[in-house]
């Protein structure tokens, strides 16, 4: 579990003042204060089998401001862990209590948990965390009055209660000059330790919390880029909330307005001063429909609120307000006078500010009443006249964006929008463009995501389509603005395939309805031979092999439905390299003796996979393959229908038997499959190999031919 930055800081302060370790961790956040299980799921376990029993009478904890508060909070879960490390060395001779906390009472968290490391923390009236902290900082080389900090806590075998800690000085106090020094000096450790050790959760905390993120920020590119997803990388961790511009959406719809509901009220009749409710037949209440009017809060006070509302904290967490295809509404409408706000002082906090109309103030003054404000004075004092505009904010007469606010969008640069941003609108954003990568890498395992397509039962690096095909759009259209992103369309994320149909229904319908809409495309790529013309969409769904010969216009290597792609760029150790460029040059050697042997060349593909060399002959879902197993010297040869083959729905296992000899052995996958294998293989480059290769092949590739000739 990554902590909040500097909760758990020794030795540190901030000469601006501020910046006292808060010693706990929130474990919920947004609607009902719901956690993301597995995000820790091993340290709640680990809780859970650690835990203490009747921890509300054996544990005390600082709790509230000045740690008088305990009285507000319900003791969850309590527990002593025996095995402590840090950095992945064992501390020696210590225990360590780690608690967790439920908010009860308050105007704000009511609900919240929160995980309390405290040093001050005491079981049985015994103080084991000051010892144990004492002992971690021995451990890392730090001196008693050196400076370190804690990052991260986590959990191994159920017992093991691991630390991850940085030092800032071994032998002397640290001191930052403001509240962002200190989160750049820590997220700046936190990021160097996580690069050298190749911890990429931290890496991307660290990434997400250094402040060199604007406040007001606008993602553009191609779509498909990954633009929502960045931010989304950002900004889940923190509250945040997100809205959509269309052309519809108006003042209202962003901010806020009164909007008539209906409620159900009795009916009331007077006798002199006196209101009496009014009954049927049956002495039950009459209840009437009336319309009232009540305010809608939108995703800009939401966000405003919250943020606001964070400013209790000496050190305030980041909410962000997310706006979705920015340049799809009119932005000078949608803004109004909070376009007012966007001009940032230093401090990061609105440079003039506005005044509220009378029905905004009372609504935000009801919402934001009773908050005290941390840093009210440093806050008053960034703005001349002596003026206190922080309680006029809270009061709700004043409107001004906090420093904790952040403003990040998305815009498509593909789209006609029907309302340009102005320049005056612009200069108040800073605006980082997305580019498009044809290899990007899973976000956890920090693999290549390596995504096929798949056109009638054959597939296709999605990847080396986008290479190929963007600049084709780009020297058309003489604009990268149509051009797609990865993202573009889905794949199947259990398999990282995008289907037929998304790649028919939403990449060619995108290319033929929107980018060559307005052009003439007598690029070969795009060229019908069949029909000696261009291509028109409506080909794809009037002759059934248009889609197959368009991909064939690309040169698109097919790859096995079963692999996965091989990338000897990817290949570090010697060992998997030499047997990658011993695997390239064997089946070199077996394609060109088969194809020489059957007297056409037939082989199109060789992946990969696992320990299995795999080469392929055929197409369309008809495929012939060969087998070798590195490590147990098994050969074989196989056939298979993919399900995905346009052929699949006219073949039956029990039909195909009779055009099977006696001897292959049958095997039902997920395929239809078919396979004869041999083993013990001697020499797999002896010329009796070669030839059972080859004879094999052979037998199985006309048996594909004869099944689709006989349209069983």
């Amino acid at each position: 579990m990554i902590l909040n930055l500097g909760s758990a800081i020794f030795n540190a302060e901030t000469a601006s003042g501020g910046g006292t370790p808060a010693w706990g961790t929130e474990m919920g956040q947004g609607d009902g204060y719901r956690f993301k299980f597995e995000d820790y799921e091993s340290l709640i376990t680990s809780l859970v089998y650690n835990s203490i029993p009747n921890p509300g009478t054996r544990i005390y904890c600082p709790l509230g401001k000045g740690g008088n508060q305990a009285s507000d909070y319900e003791f969850v879960v309590a527990s002593k862990f025996n095995k402590i490390f840090v950095n992945g060395n064992r501390v020696h001779d210590c225990s360590f209590i780690l608690l967790v906390v439920k908010k009860l009472v308050g105007q704000n968290h009511v609900g919240r948990r929160t995980l309390k490391y405290n040093p001050r923390i005491t079981l049985d009236n015994q103080n084991y965390n000051e010892r144990c902290f004492e002992l971690i900082g021995k451990t890392l080389g730090v001196s008693n009055n050196g400076s370190w900090f804690i990052s991260e806590i986590y959990s191994k075998n159920q017992d093991e209660l691991h630390f991850t800690a940085h030092i800032l000085d071994k032998n002397n106090h640290y001191t930052f000059t403001d509240s962002q020094n200190r989160s750049k000096v820590l997220a700046s450790k936190i990021k160097a330790y996580a690069e050298a050790k190749e911890e990429n959760n931290l890496k991307r905390y660290a990434d997400r919390v250094l402040p060199d993120e604007h406040l007001q920020q606008i993602y553009f590119g191609a779509p498909g880029t990954g633009k929502s997803f960045e931010i989304k990388q950002v900004c889940s961790q923190f509250e945040n909330f997100r809205t959509t511009f269309h052309p519809d959406t108006d003042y209202a719809a962003f901010v806020g307005s009164y909007k008539p509901i209906t409620i159900r009220v009795p009916r009331y009749t007077y006798m002199g001063d006196k209101a009496i409710a009014v009954k049927d037949e049956l002495g039950k209440p009459i209840i009437d429909s009336k319309i009232t009017y009540n305010f809608t809060f939108q995703a800009f006070l939401k966000a405003y609120i919250a943020a606001w509302k964070e400013q209790q904290n000496d050190e305030p967490k980041p909410v962000f307000l997310i706006i979705e295809e920015i340049n799809r509404g009119n932005c000078a409408q949608i803004f109004g006078d909070i376009f007012q706000l966007l001009d940032r002082n230093a401090a990061g906090f609105s440079e003039y500010p506005i005044v509220a109309d009378d029905d905004l103030a009372k609504e935000l003054g009801e919402k934001l009443a009773g908050i005290n404000i941390a840093k009210h004075d440093e806050i008053n004092a960034l703005y001349i006249g002596g003026k206190d505009l922080v309680a006029s904010v809270i009061s709700g007469i004043n409107l001004l964006l906090p420093n904790n606010l952040h403003i990040w969008a998305t815009m498509n640069t593909s789209d006609q929008s029907l309302f340009p941003i102005d320049s005056a609108f612009k200069r108040r954003w800073n605006w980082k463009y997305v580019p498009i990568d044809i290899n990007p890498k899973d976000i956890e395992t920090q693999q290549p995501l390596n995504w096929k397509f798949e056109v009638a039962g054959n597939q296709y690096s999605w990847g080396r389509f986008l290479e190929i095909v963007n600049p084709e759009i780009y020297d058309i259209t003489e604009s990268s603005d149509k051009q797609m992103g990865y993202f573009f369309a889905k794949a199947d994320p259990t398999t990282g395939i995008i289907s037929e149909e998304v790649f028919l229904n939403k990449v060619m319908f995108y290319l033929w309805t929107d980018v060559f809409k307005d052009y003439d495309v007598s690029n070969e790529k795009f060229q019908n031979k069949k029909e000696n013309r261009s291509f028109h969409f409506t080909d794809f769904f009037e002759d059934e092999e248009a889609l197959s010969n368009f991909i064939e216009n690309f040169g698109l290597e097919i790859l096995n439905d079963n692999s996965e792609d091989y990338n000897p760029g990817d290949i570090e150790d010697s060992n998997d390299l030499s047997l990658y460029n011993e695997y390239q040059e064997y089946w070199g050697k077996v394609k060109d003796f088969v194809n020489n042997k059957l007297g056409s060349n037939i082989a199109s593909q060789a992946p990969l996979k696992q320990n299995w060399y795999n080469i392929h002959f055929g197409a369309s879902g008809i495929v012939t393959f060969i087998s070798r197993n590195t490590q147990t010297k098994r050969l074989k040869v196989g056939f298979s229908i993919s399900k995905m083959s346009k052929h699949f729905d006219k073949f039956k296992i029990e039909e195909i038997k009779e055009y099977i000899p006696s001897s292959i052995e049958r095997t039902l996958e997920k395929n239809i499959l078919i396979e004869i294998a041999k083993t013990d293989v001697a020499d797999f480059n002896s010329k009796e190999c070669m030839d059972w290769i080859a004879d094999n092949v052979k037998q199985f590739y006309e048996l594909g031919k004869k099944l689709i000739s006989s349209n069983k």
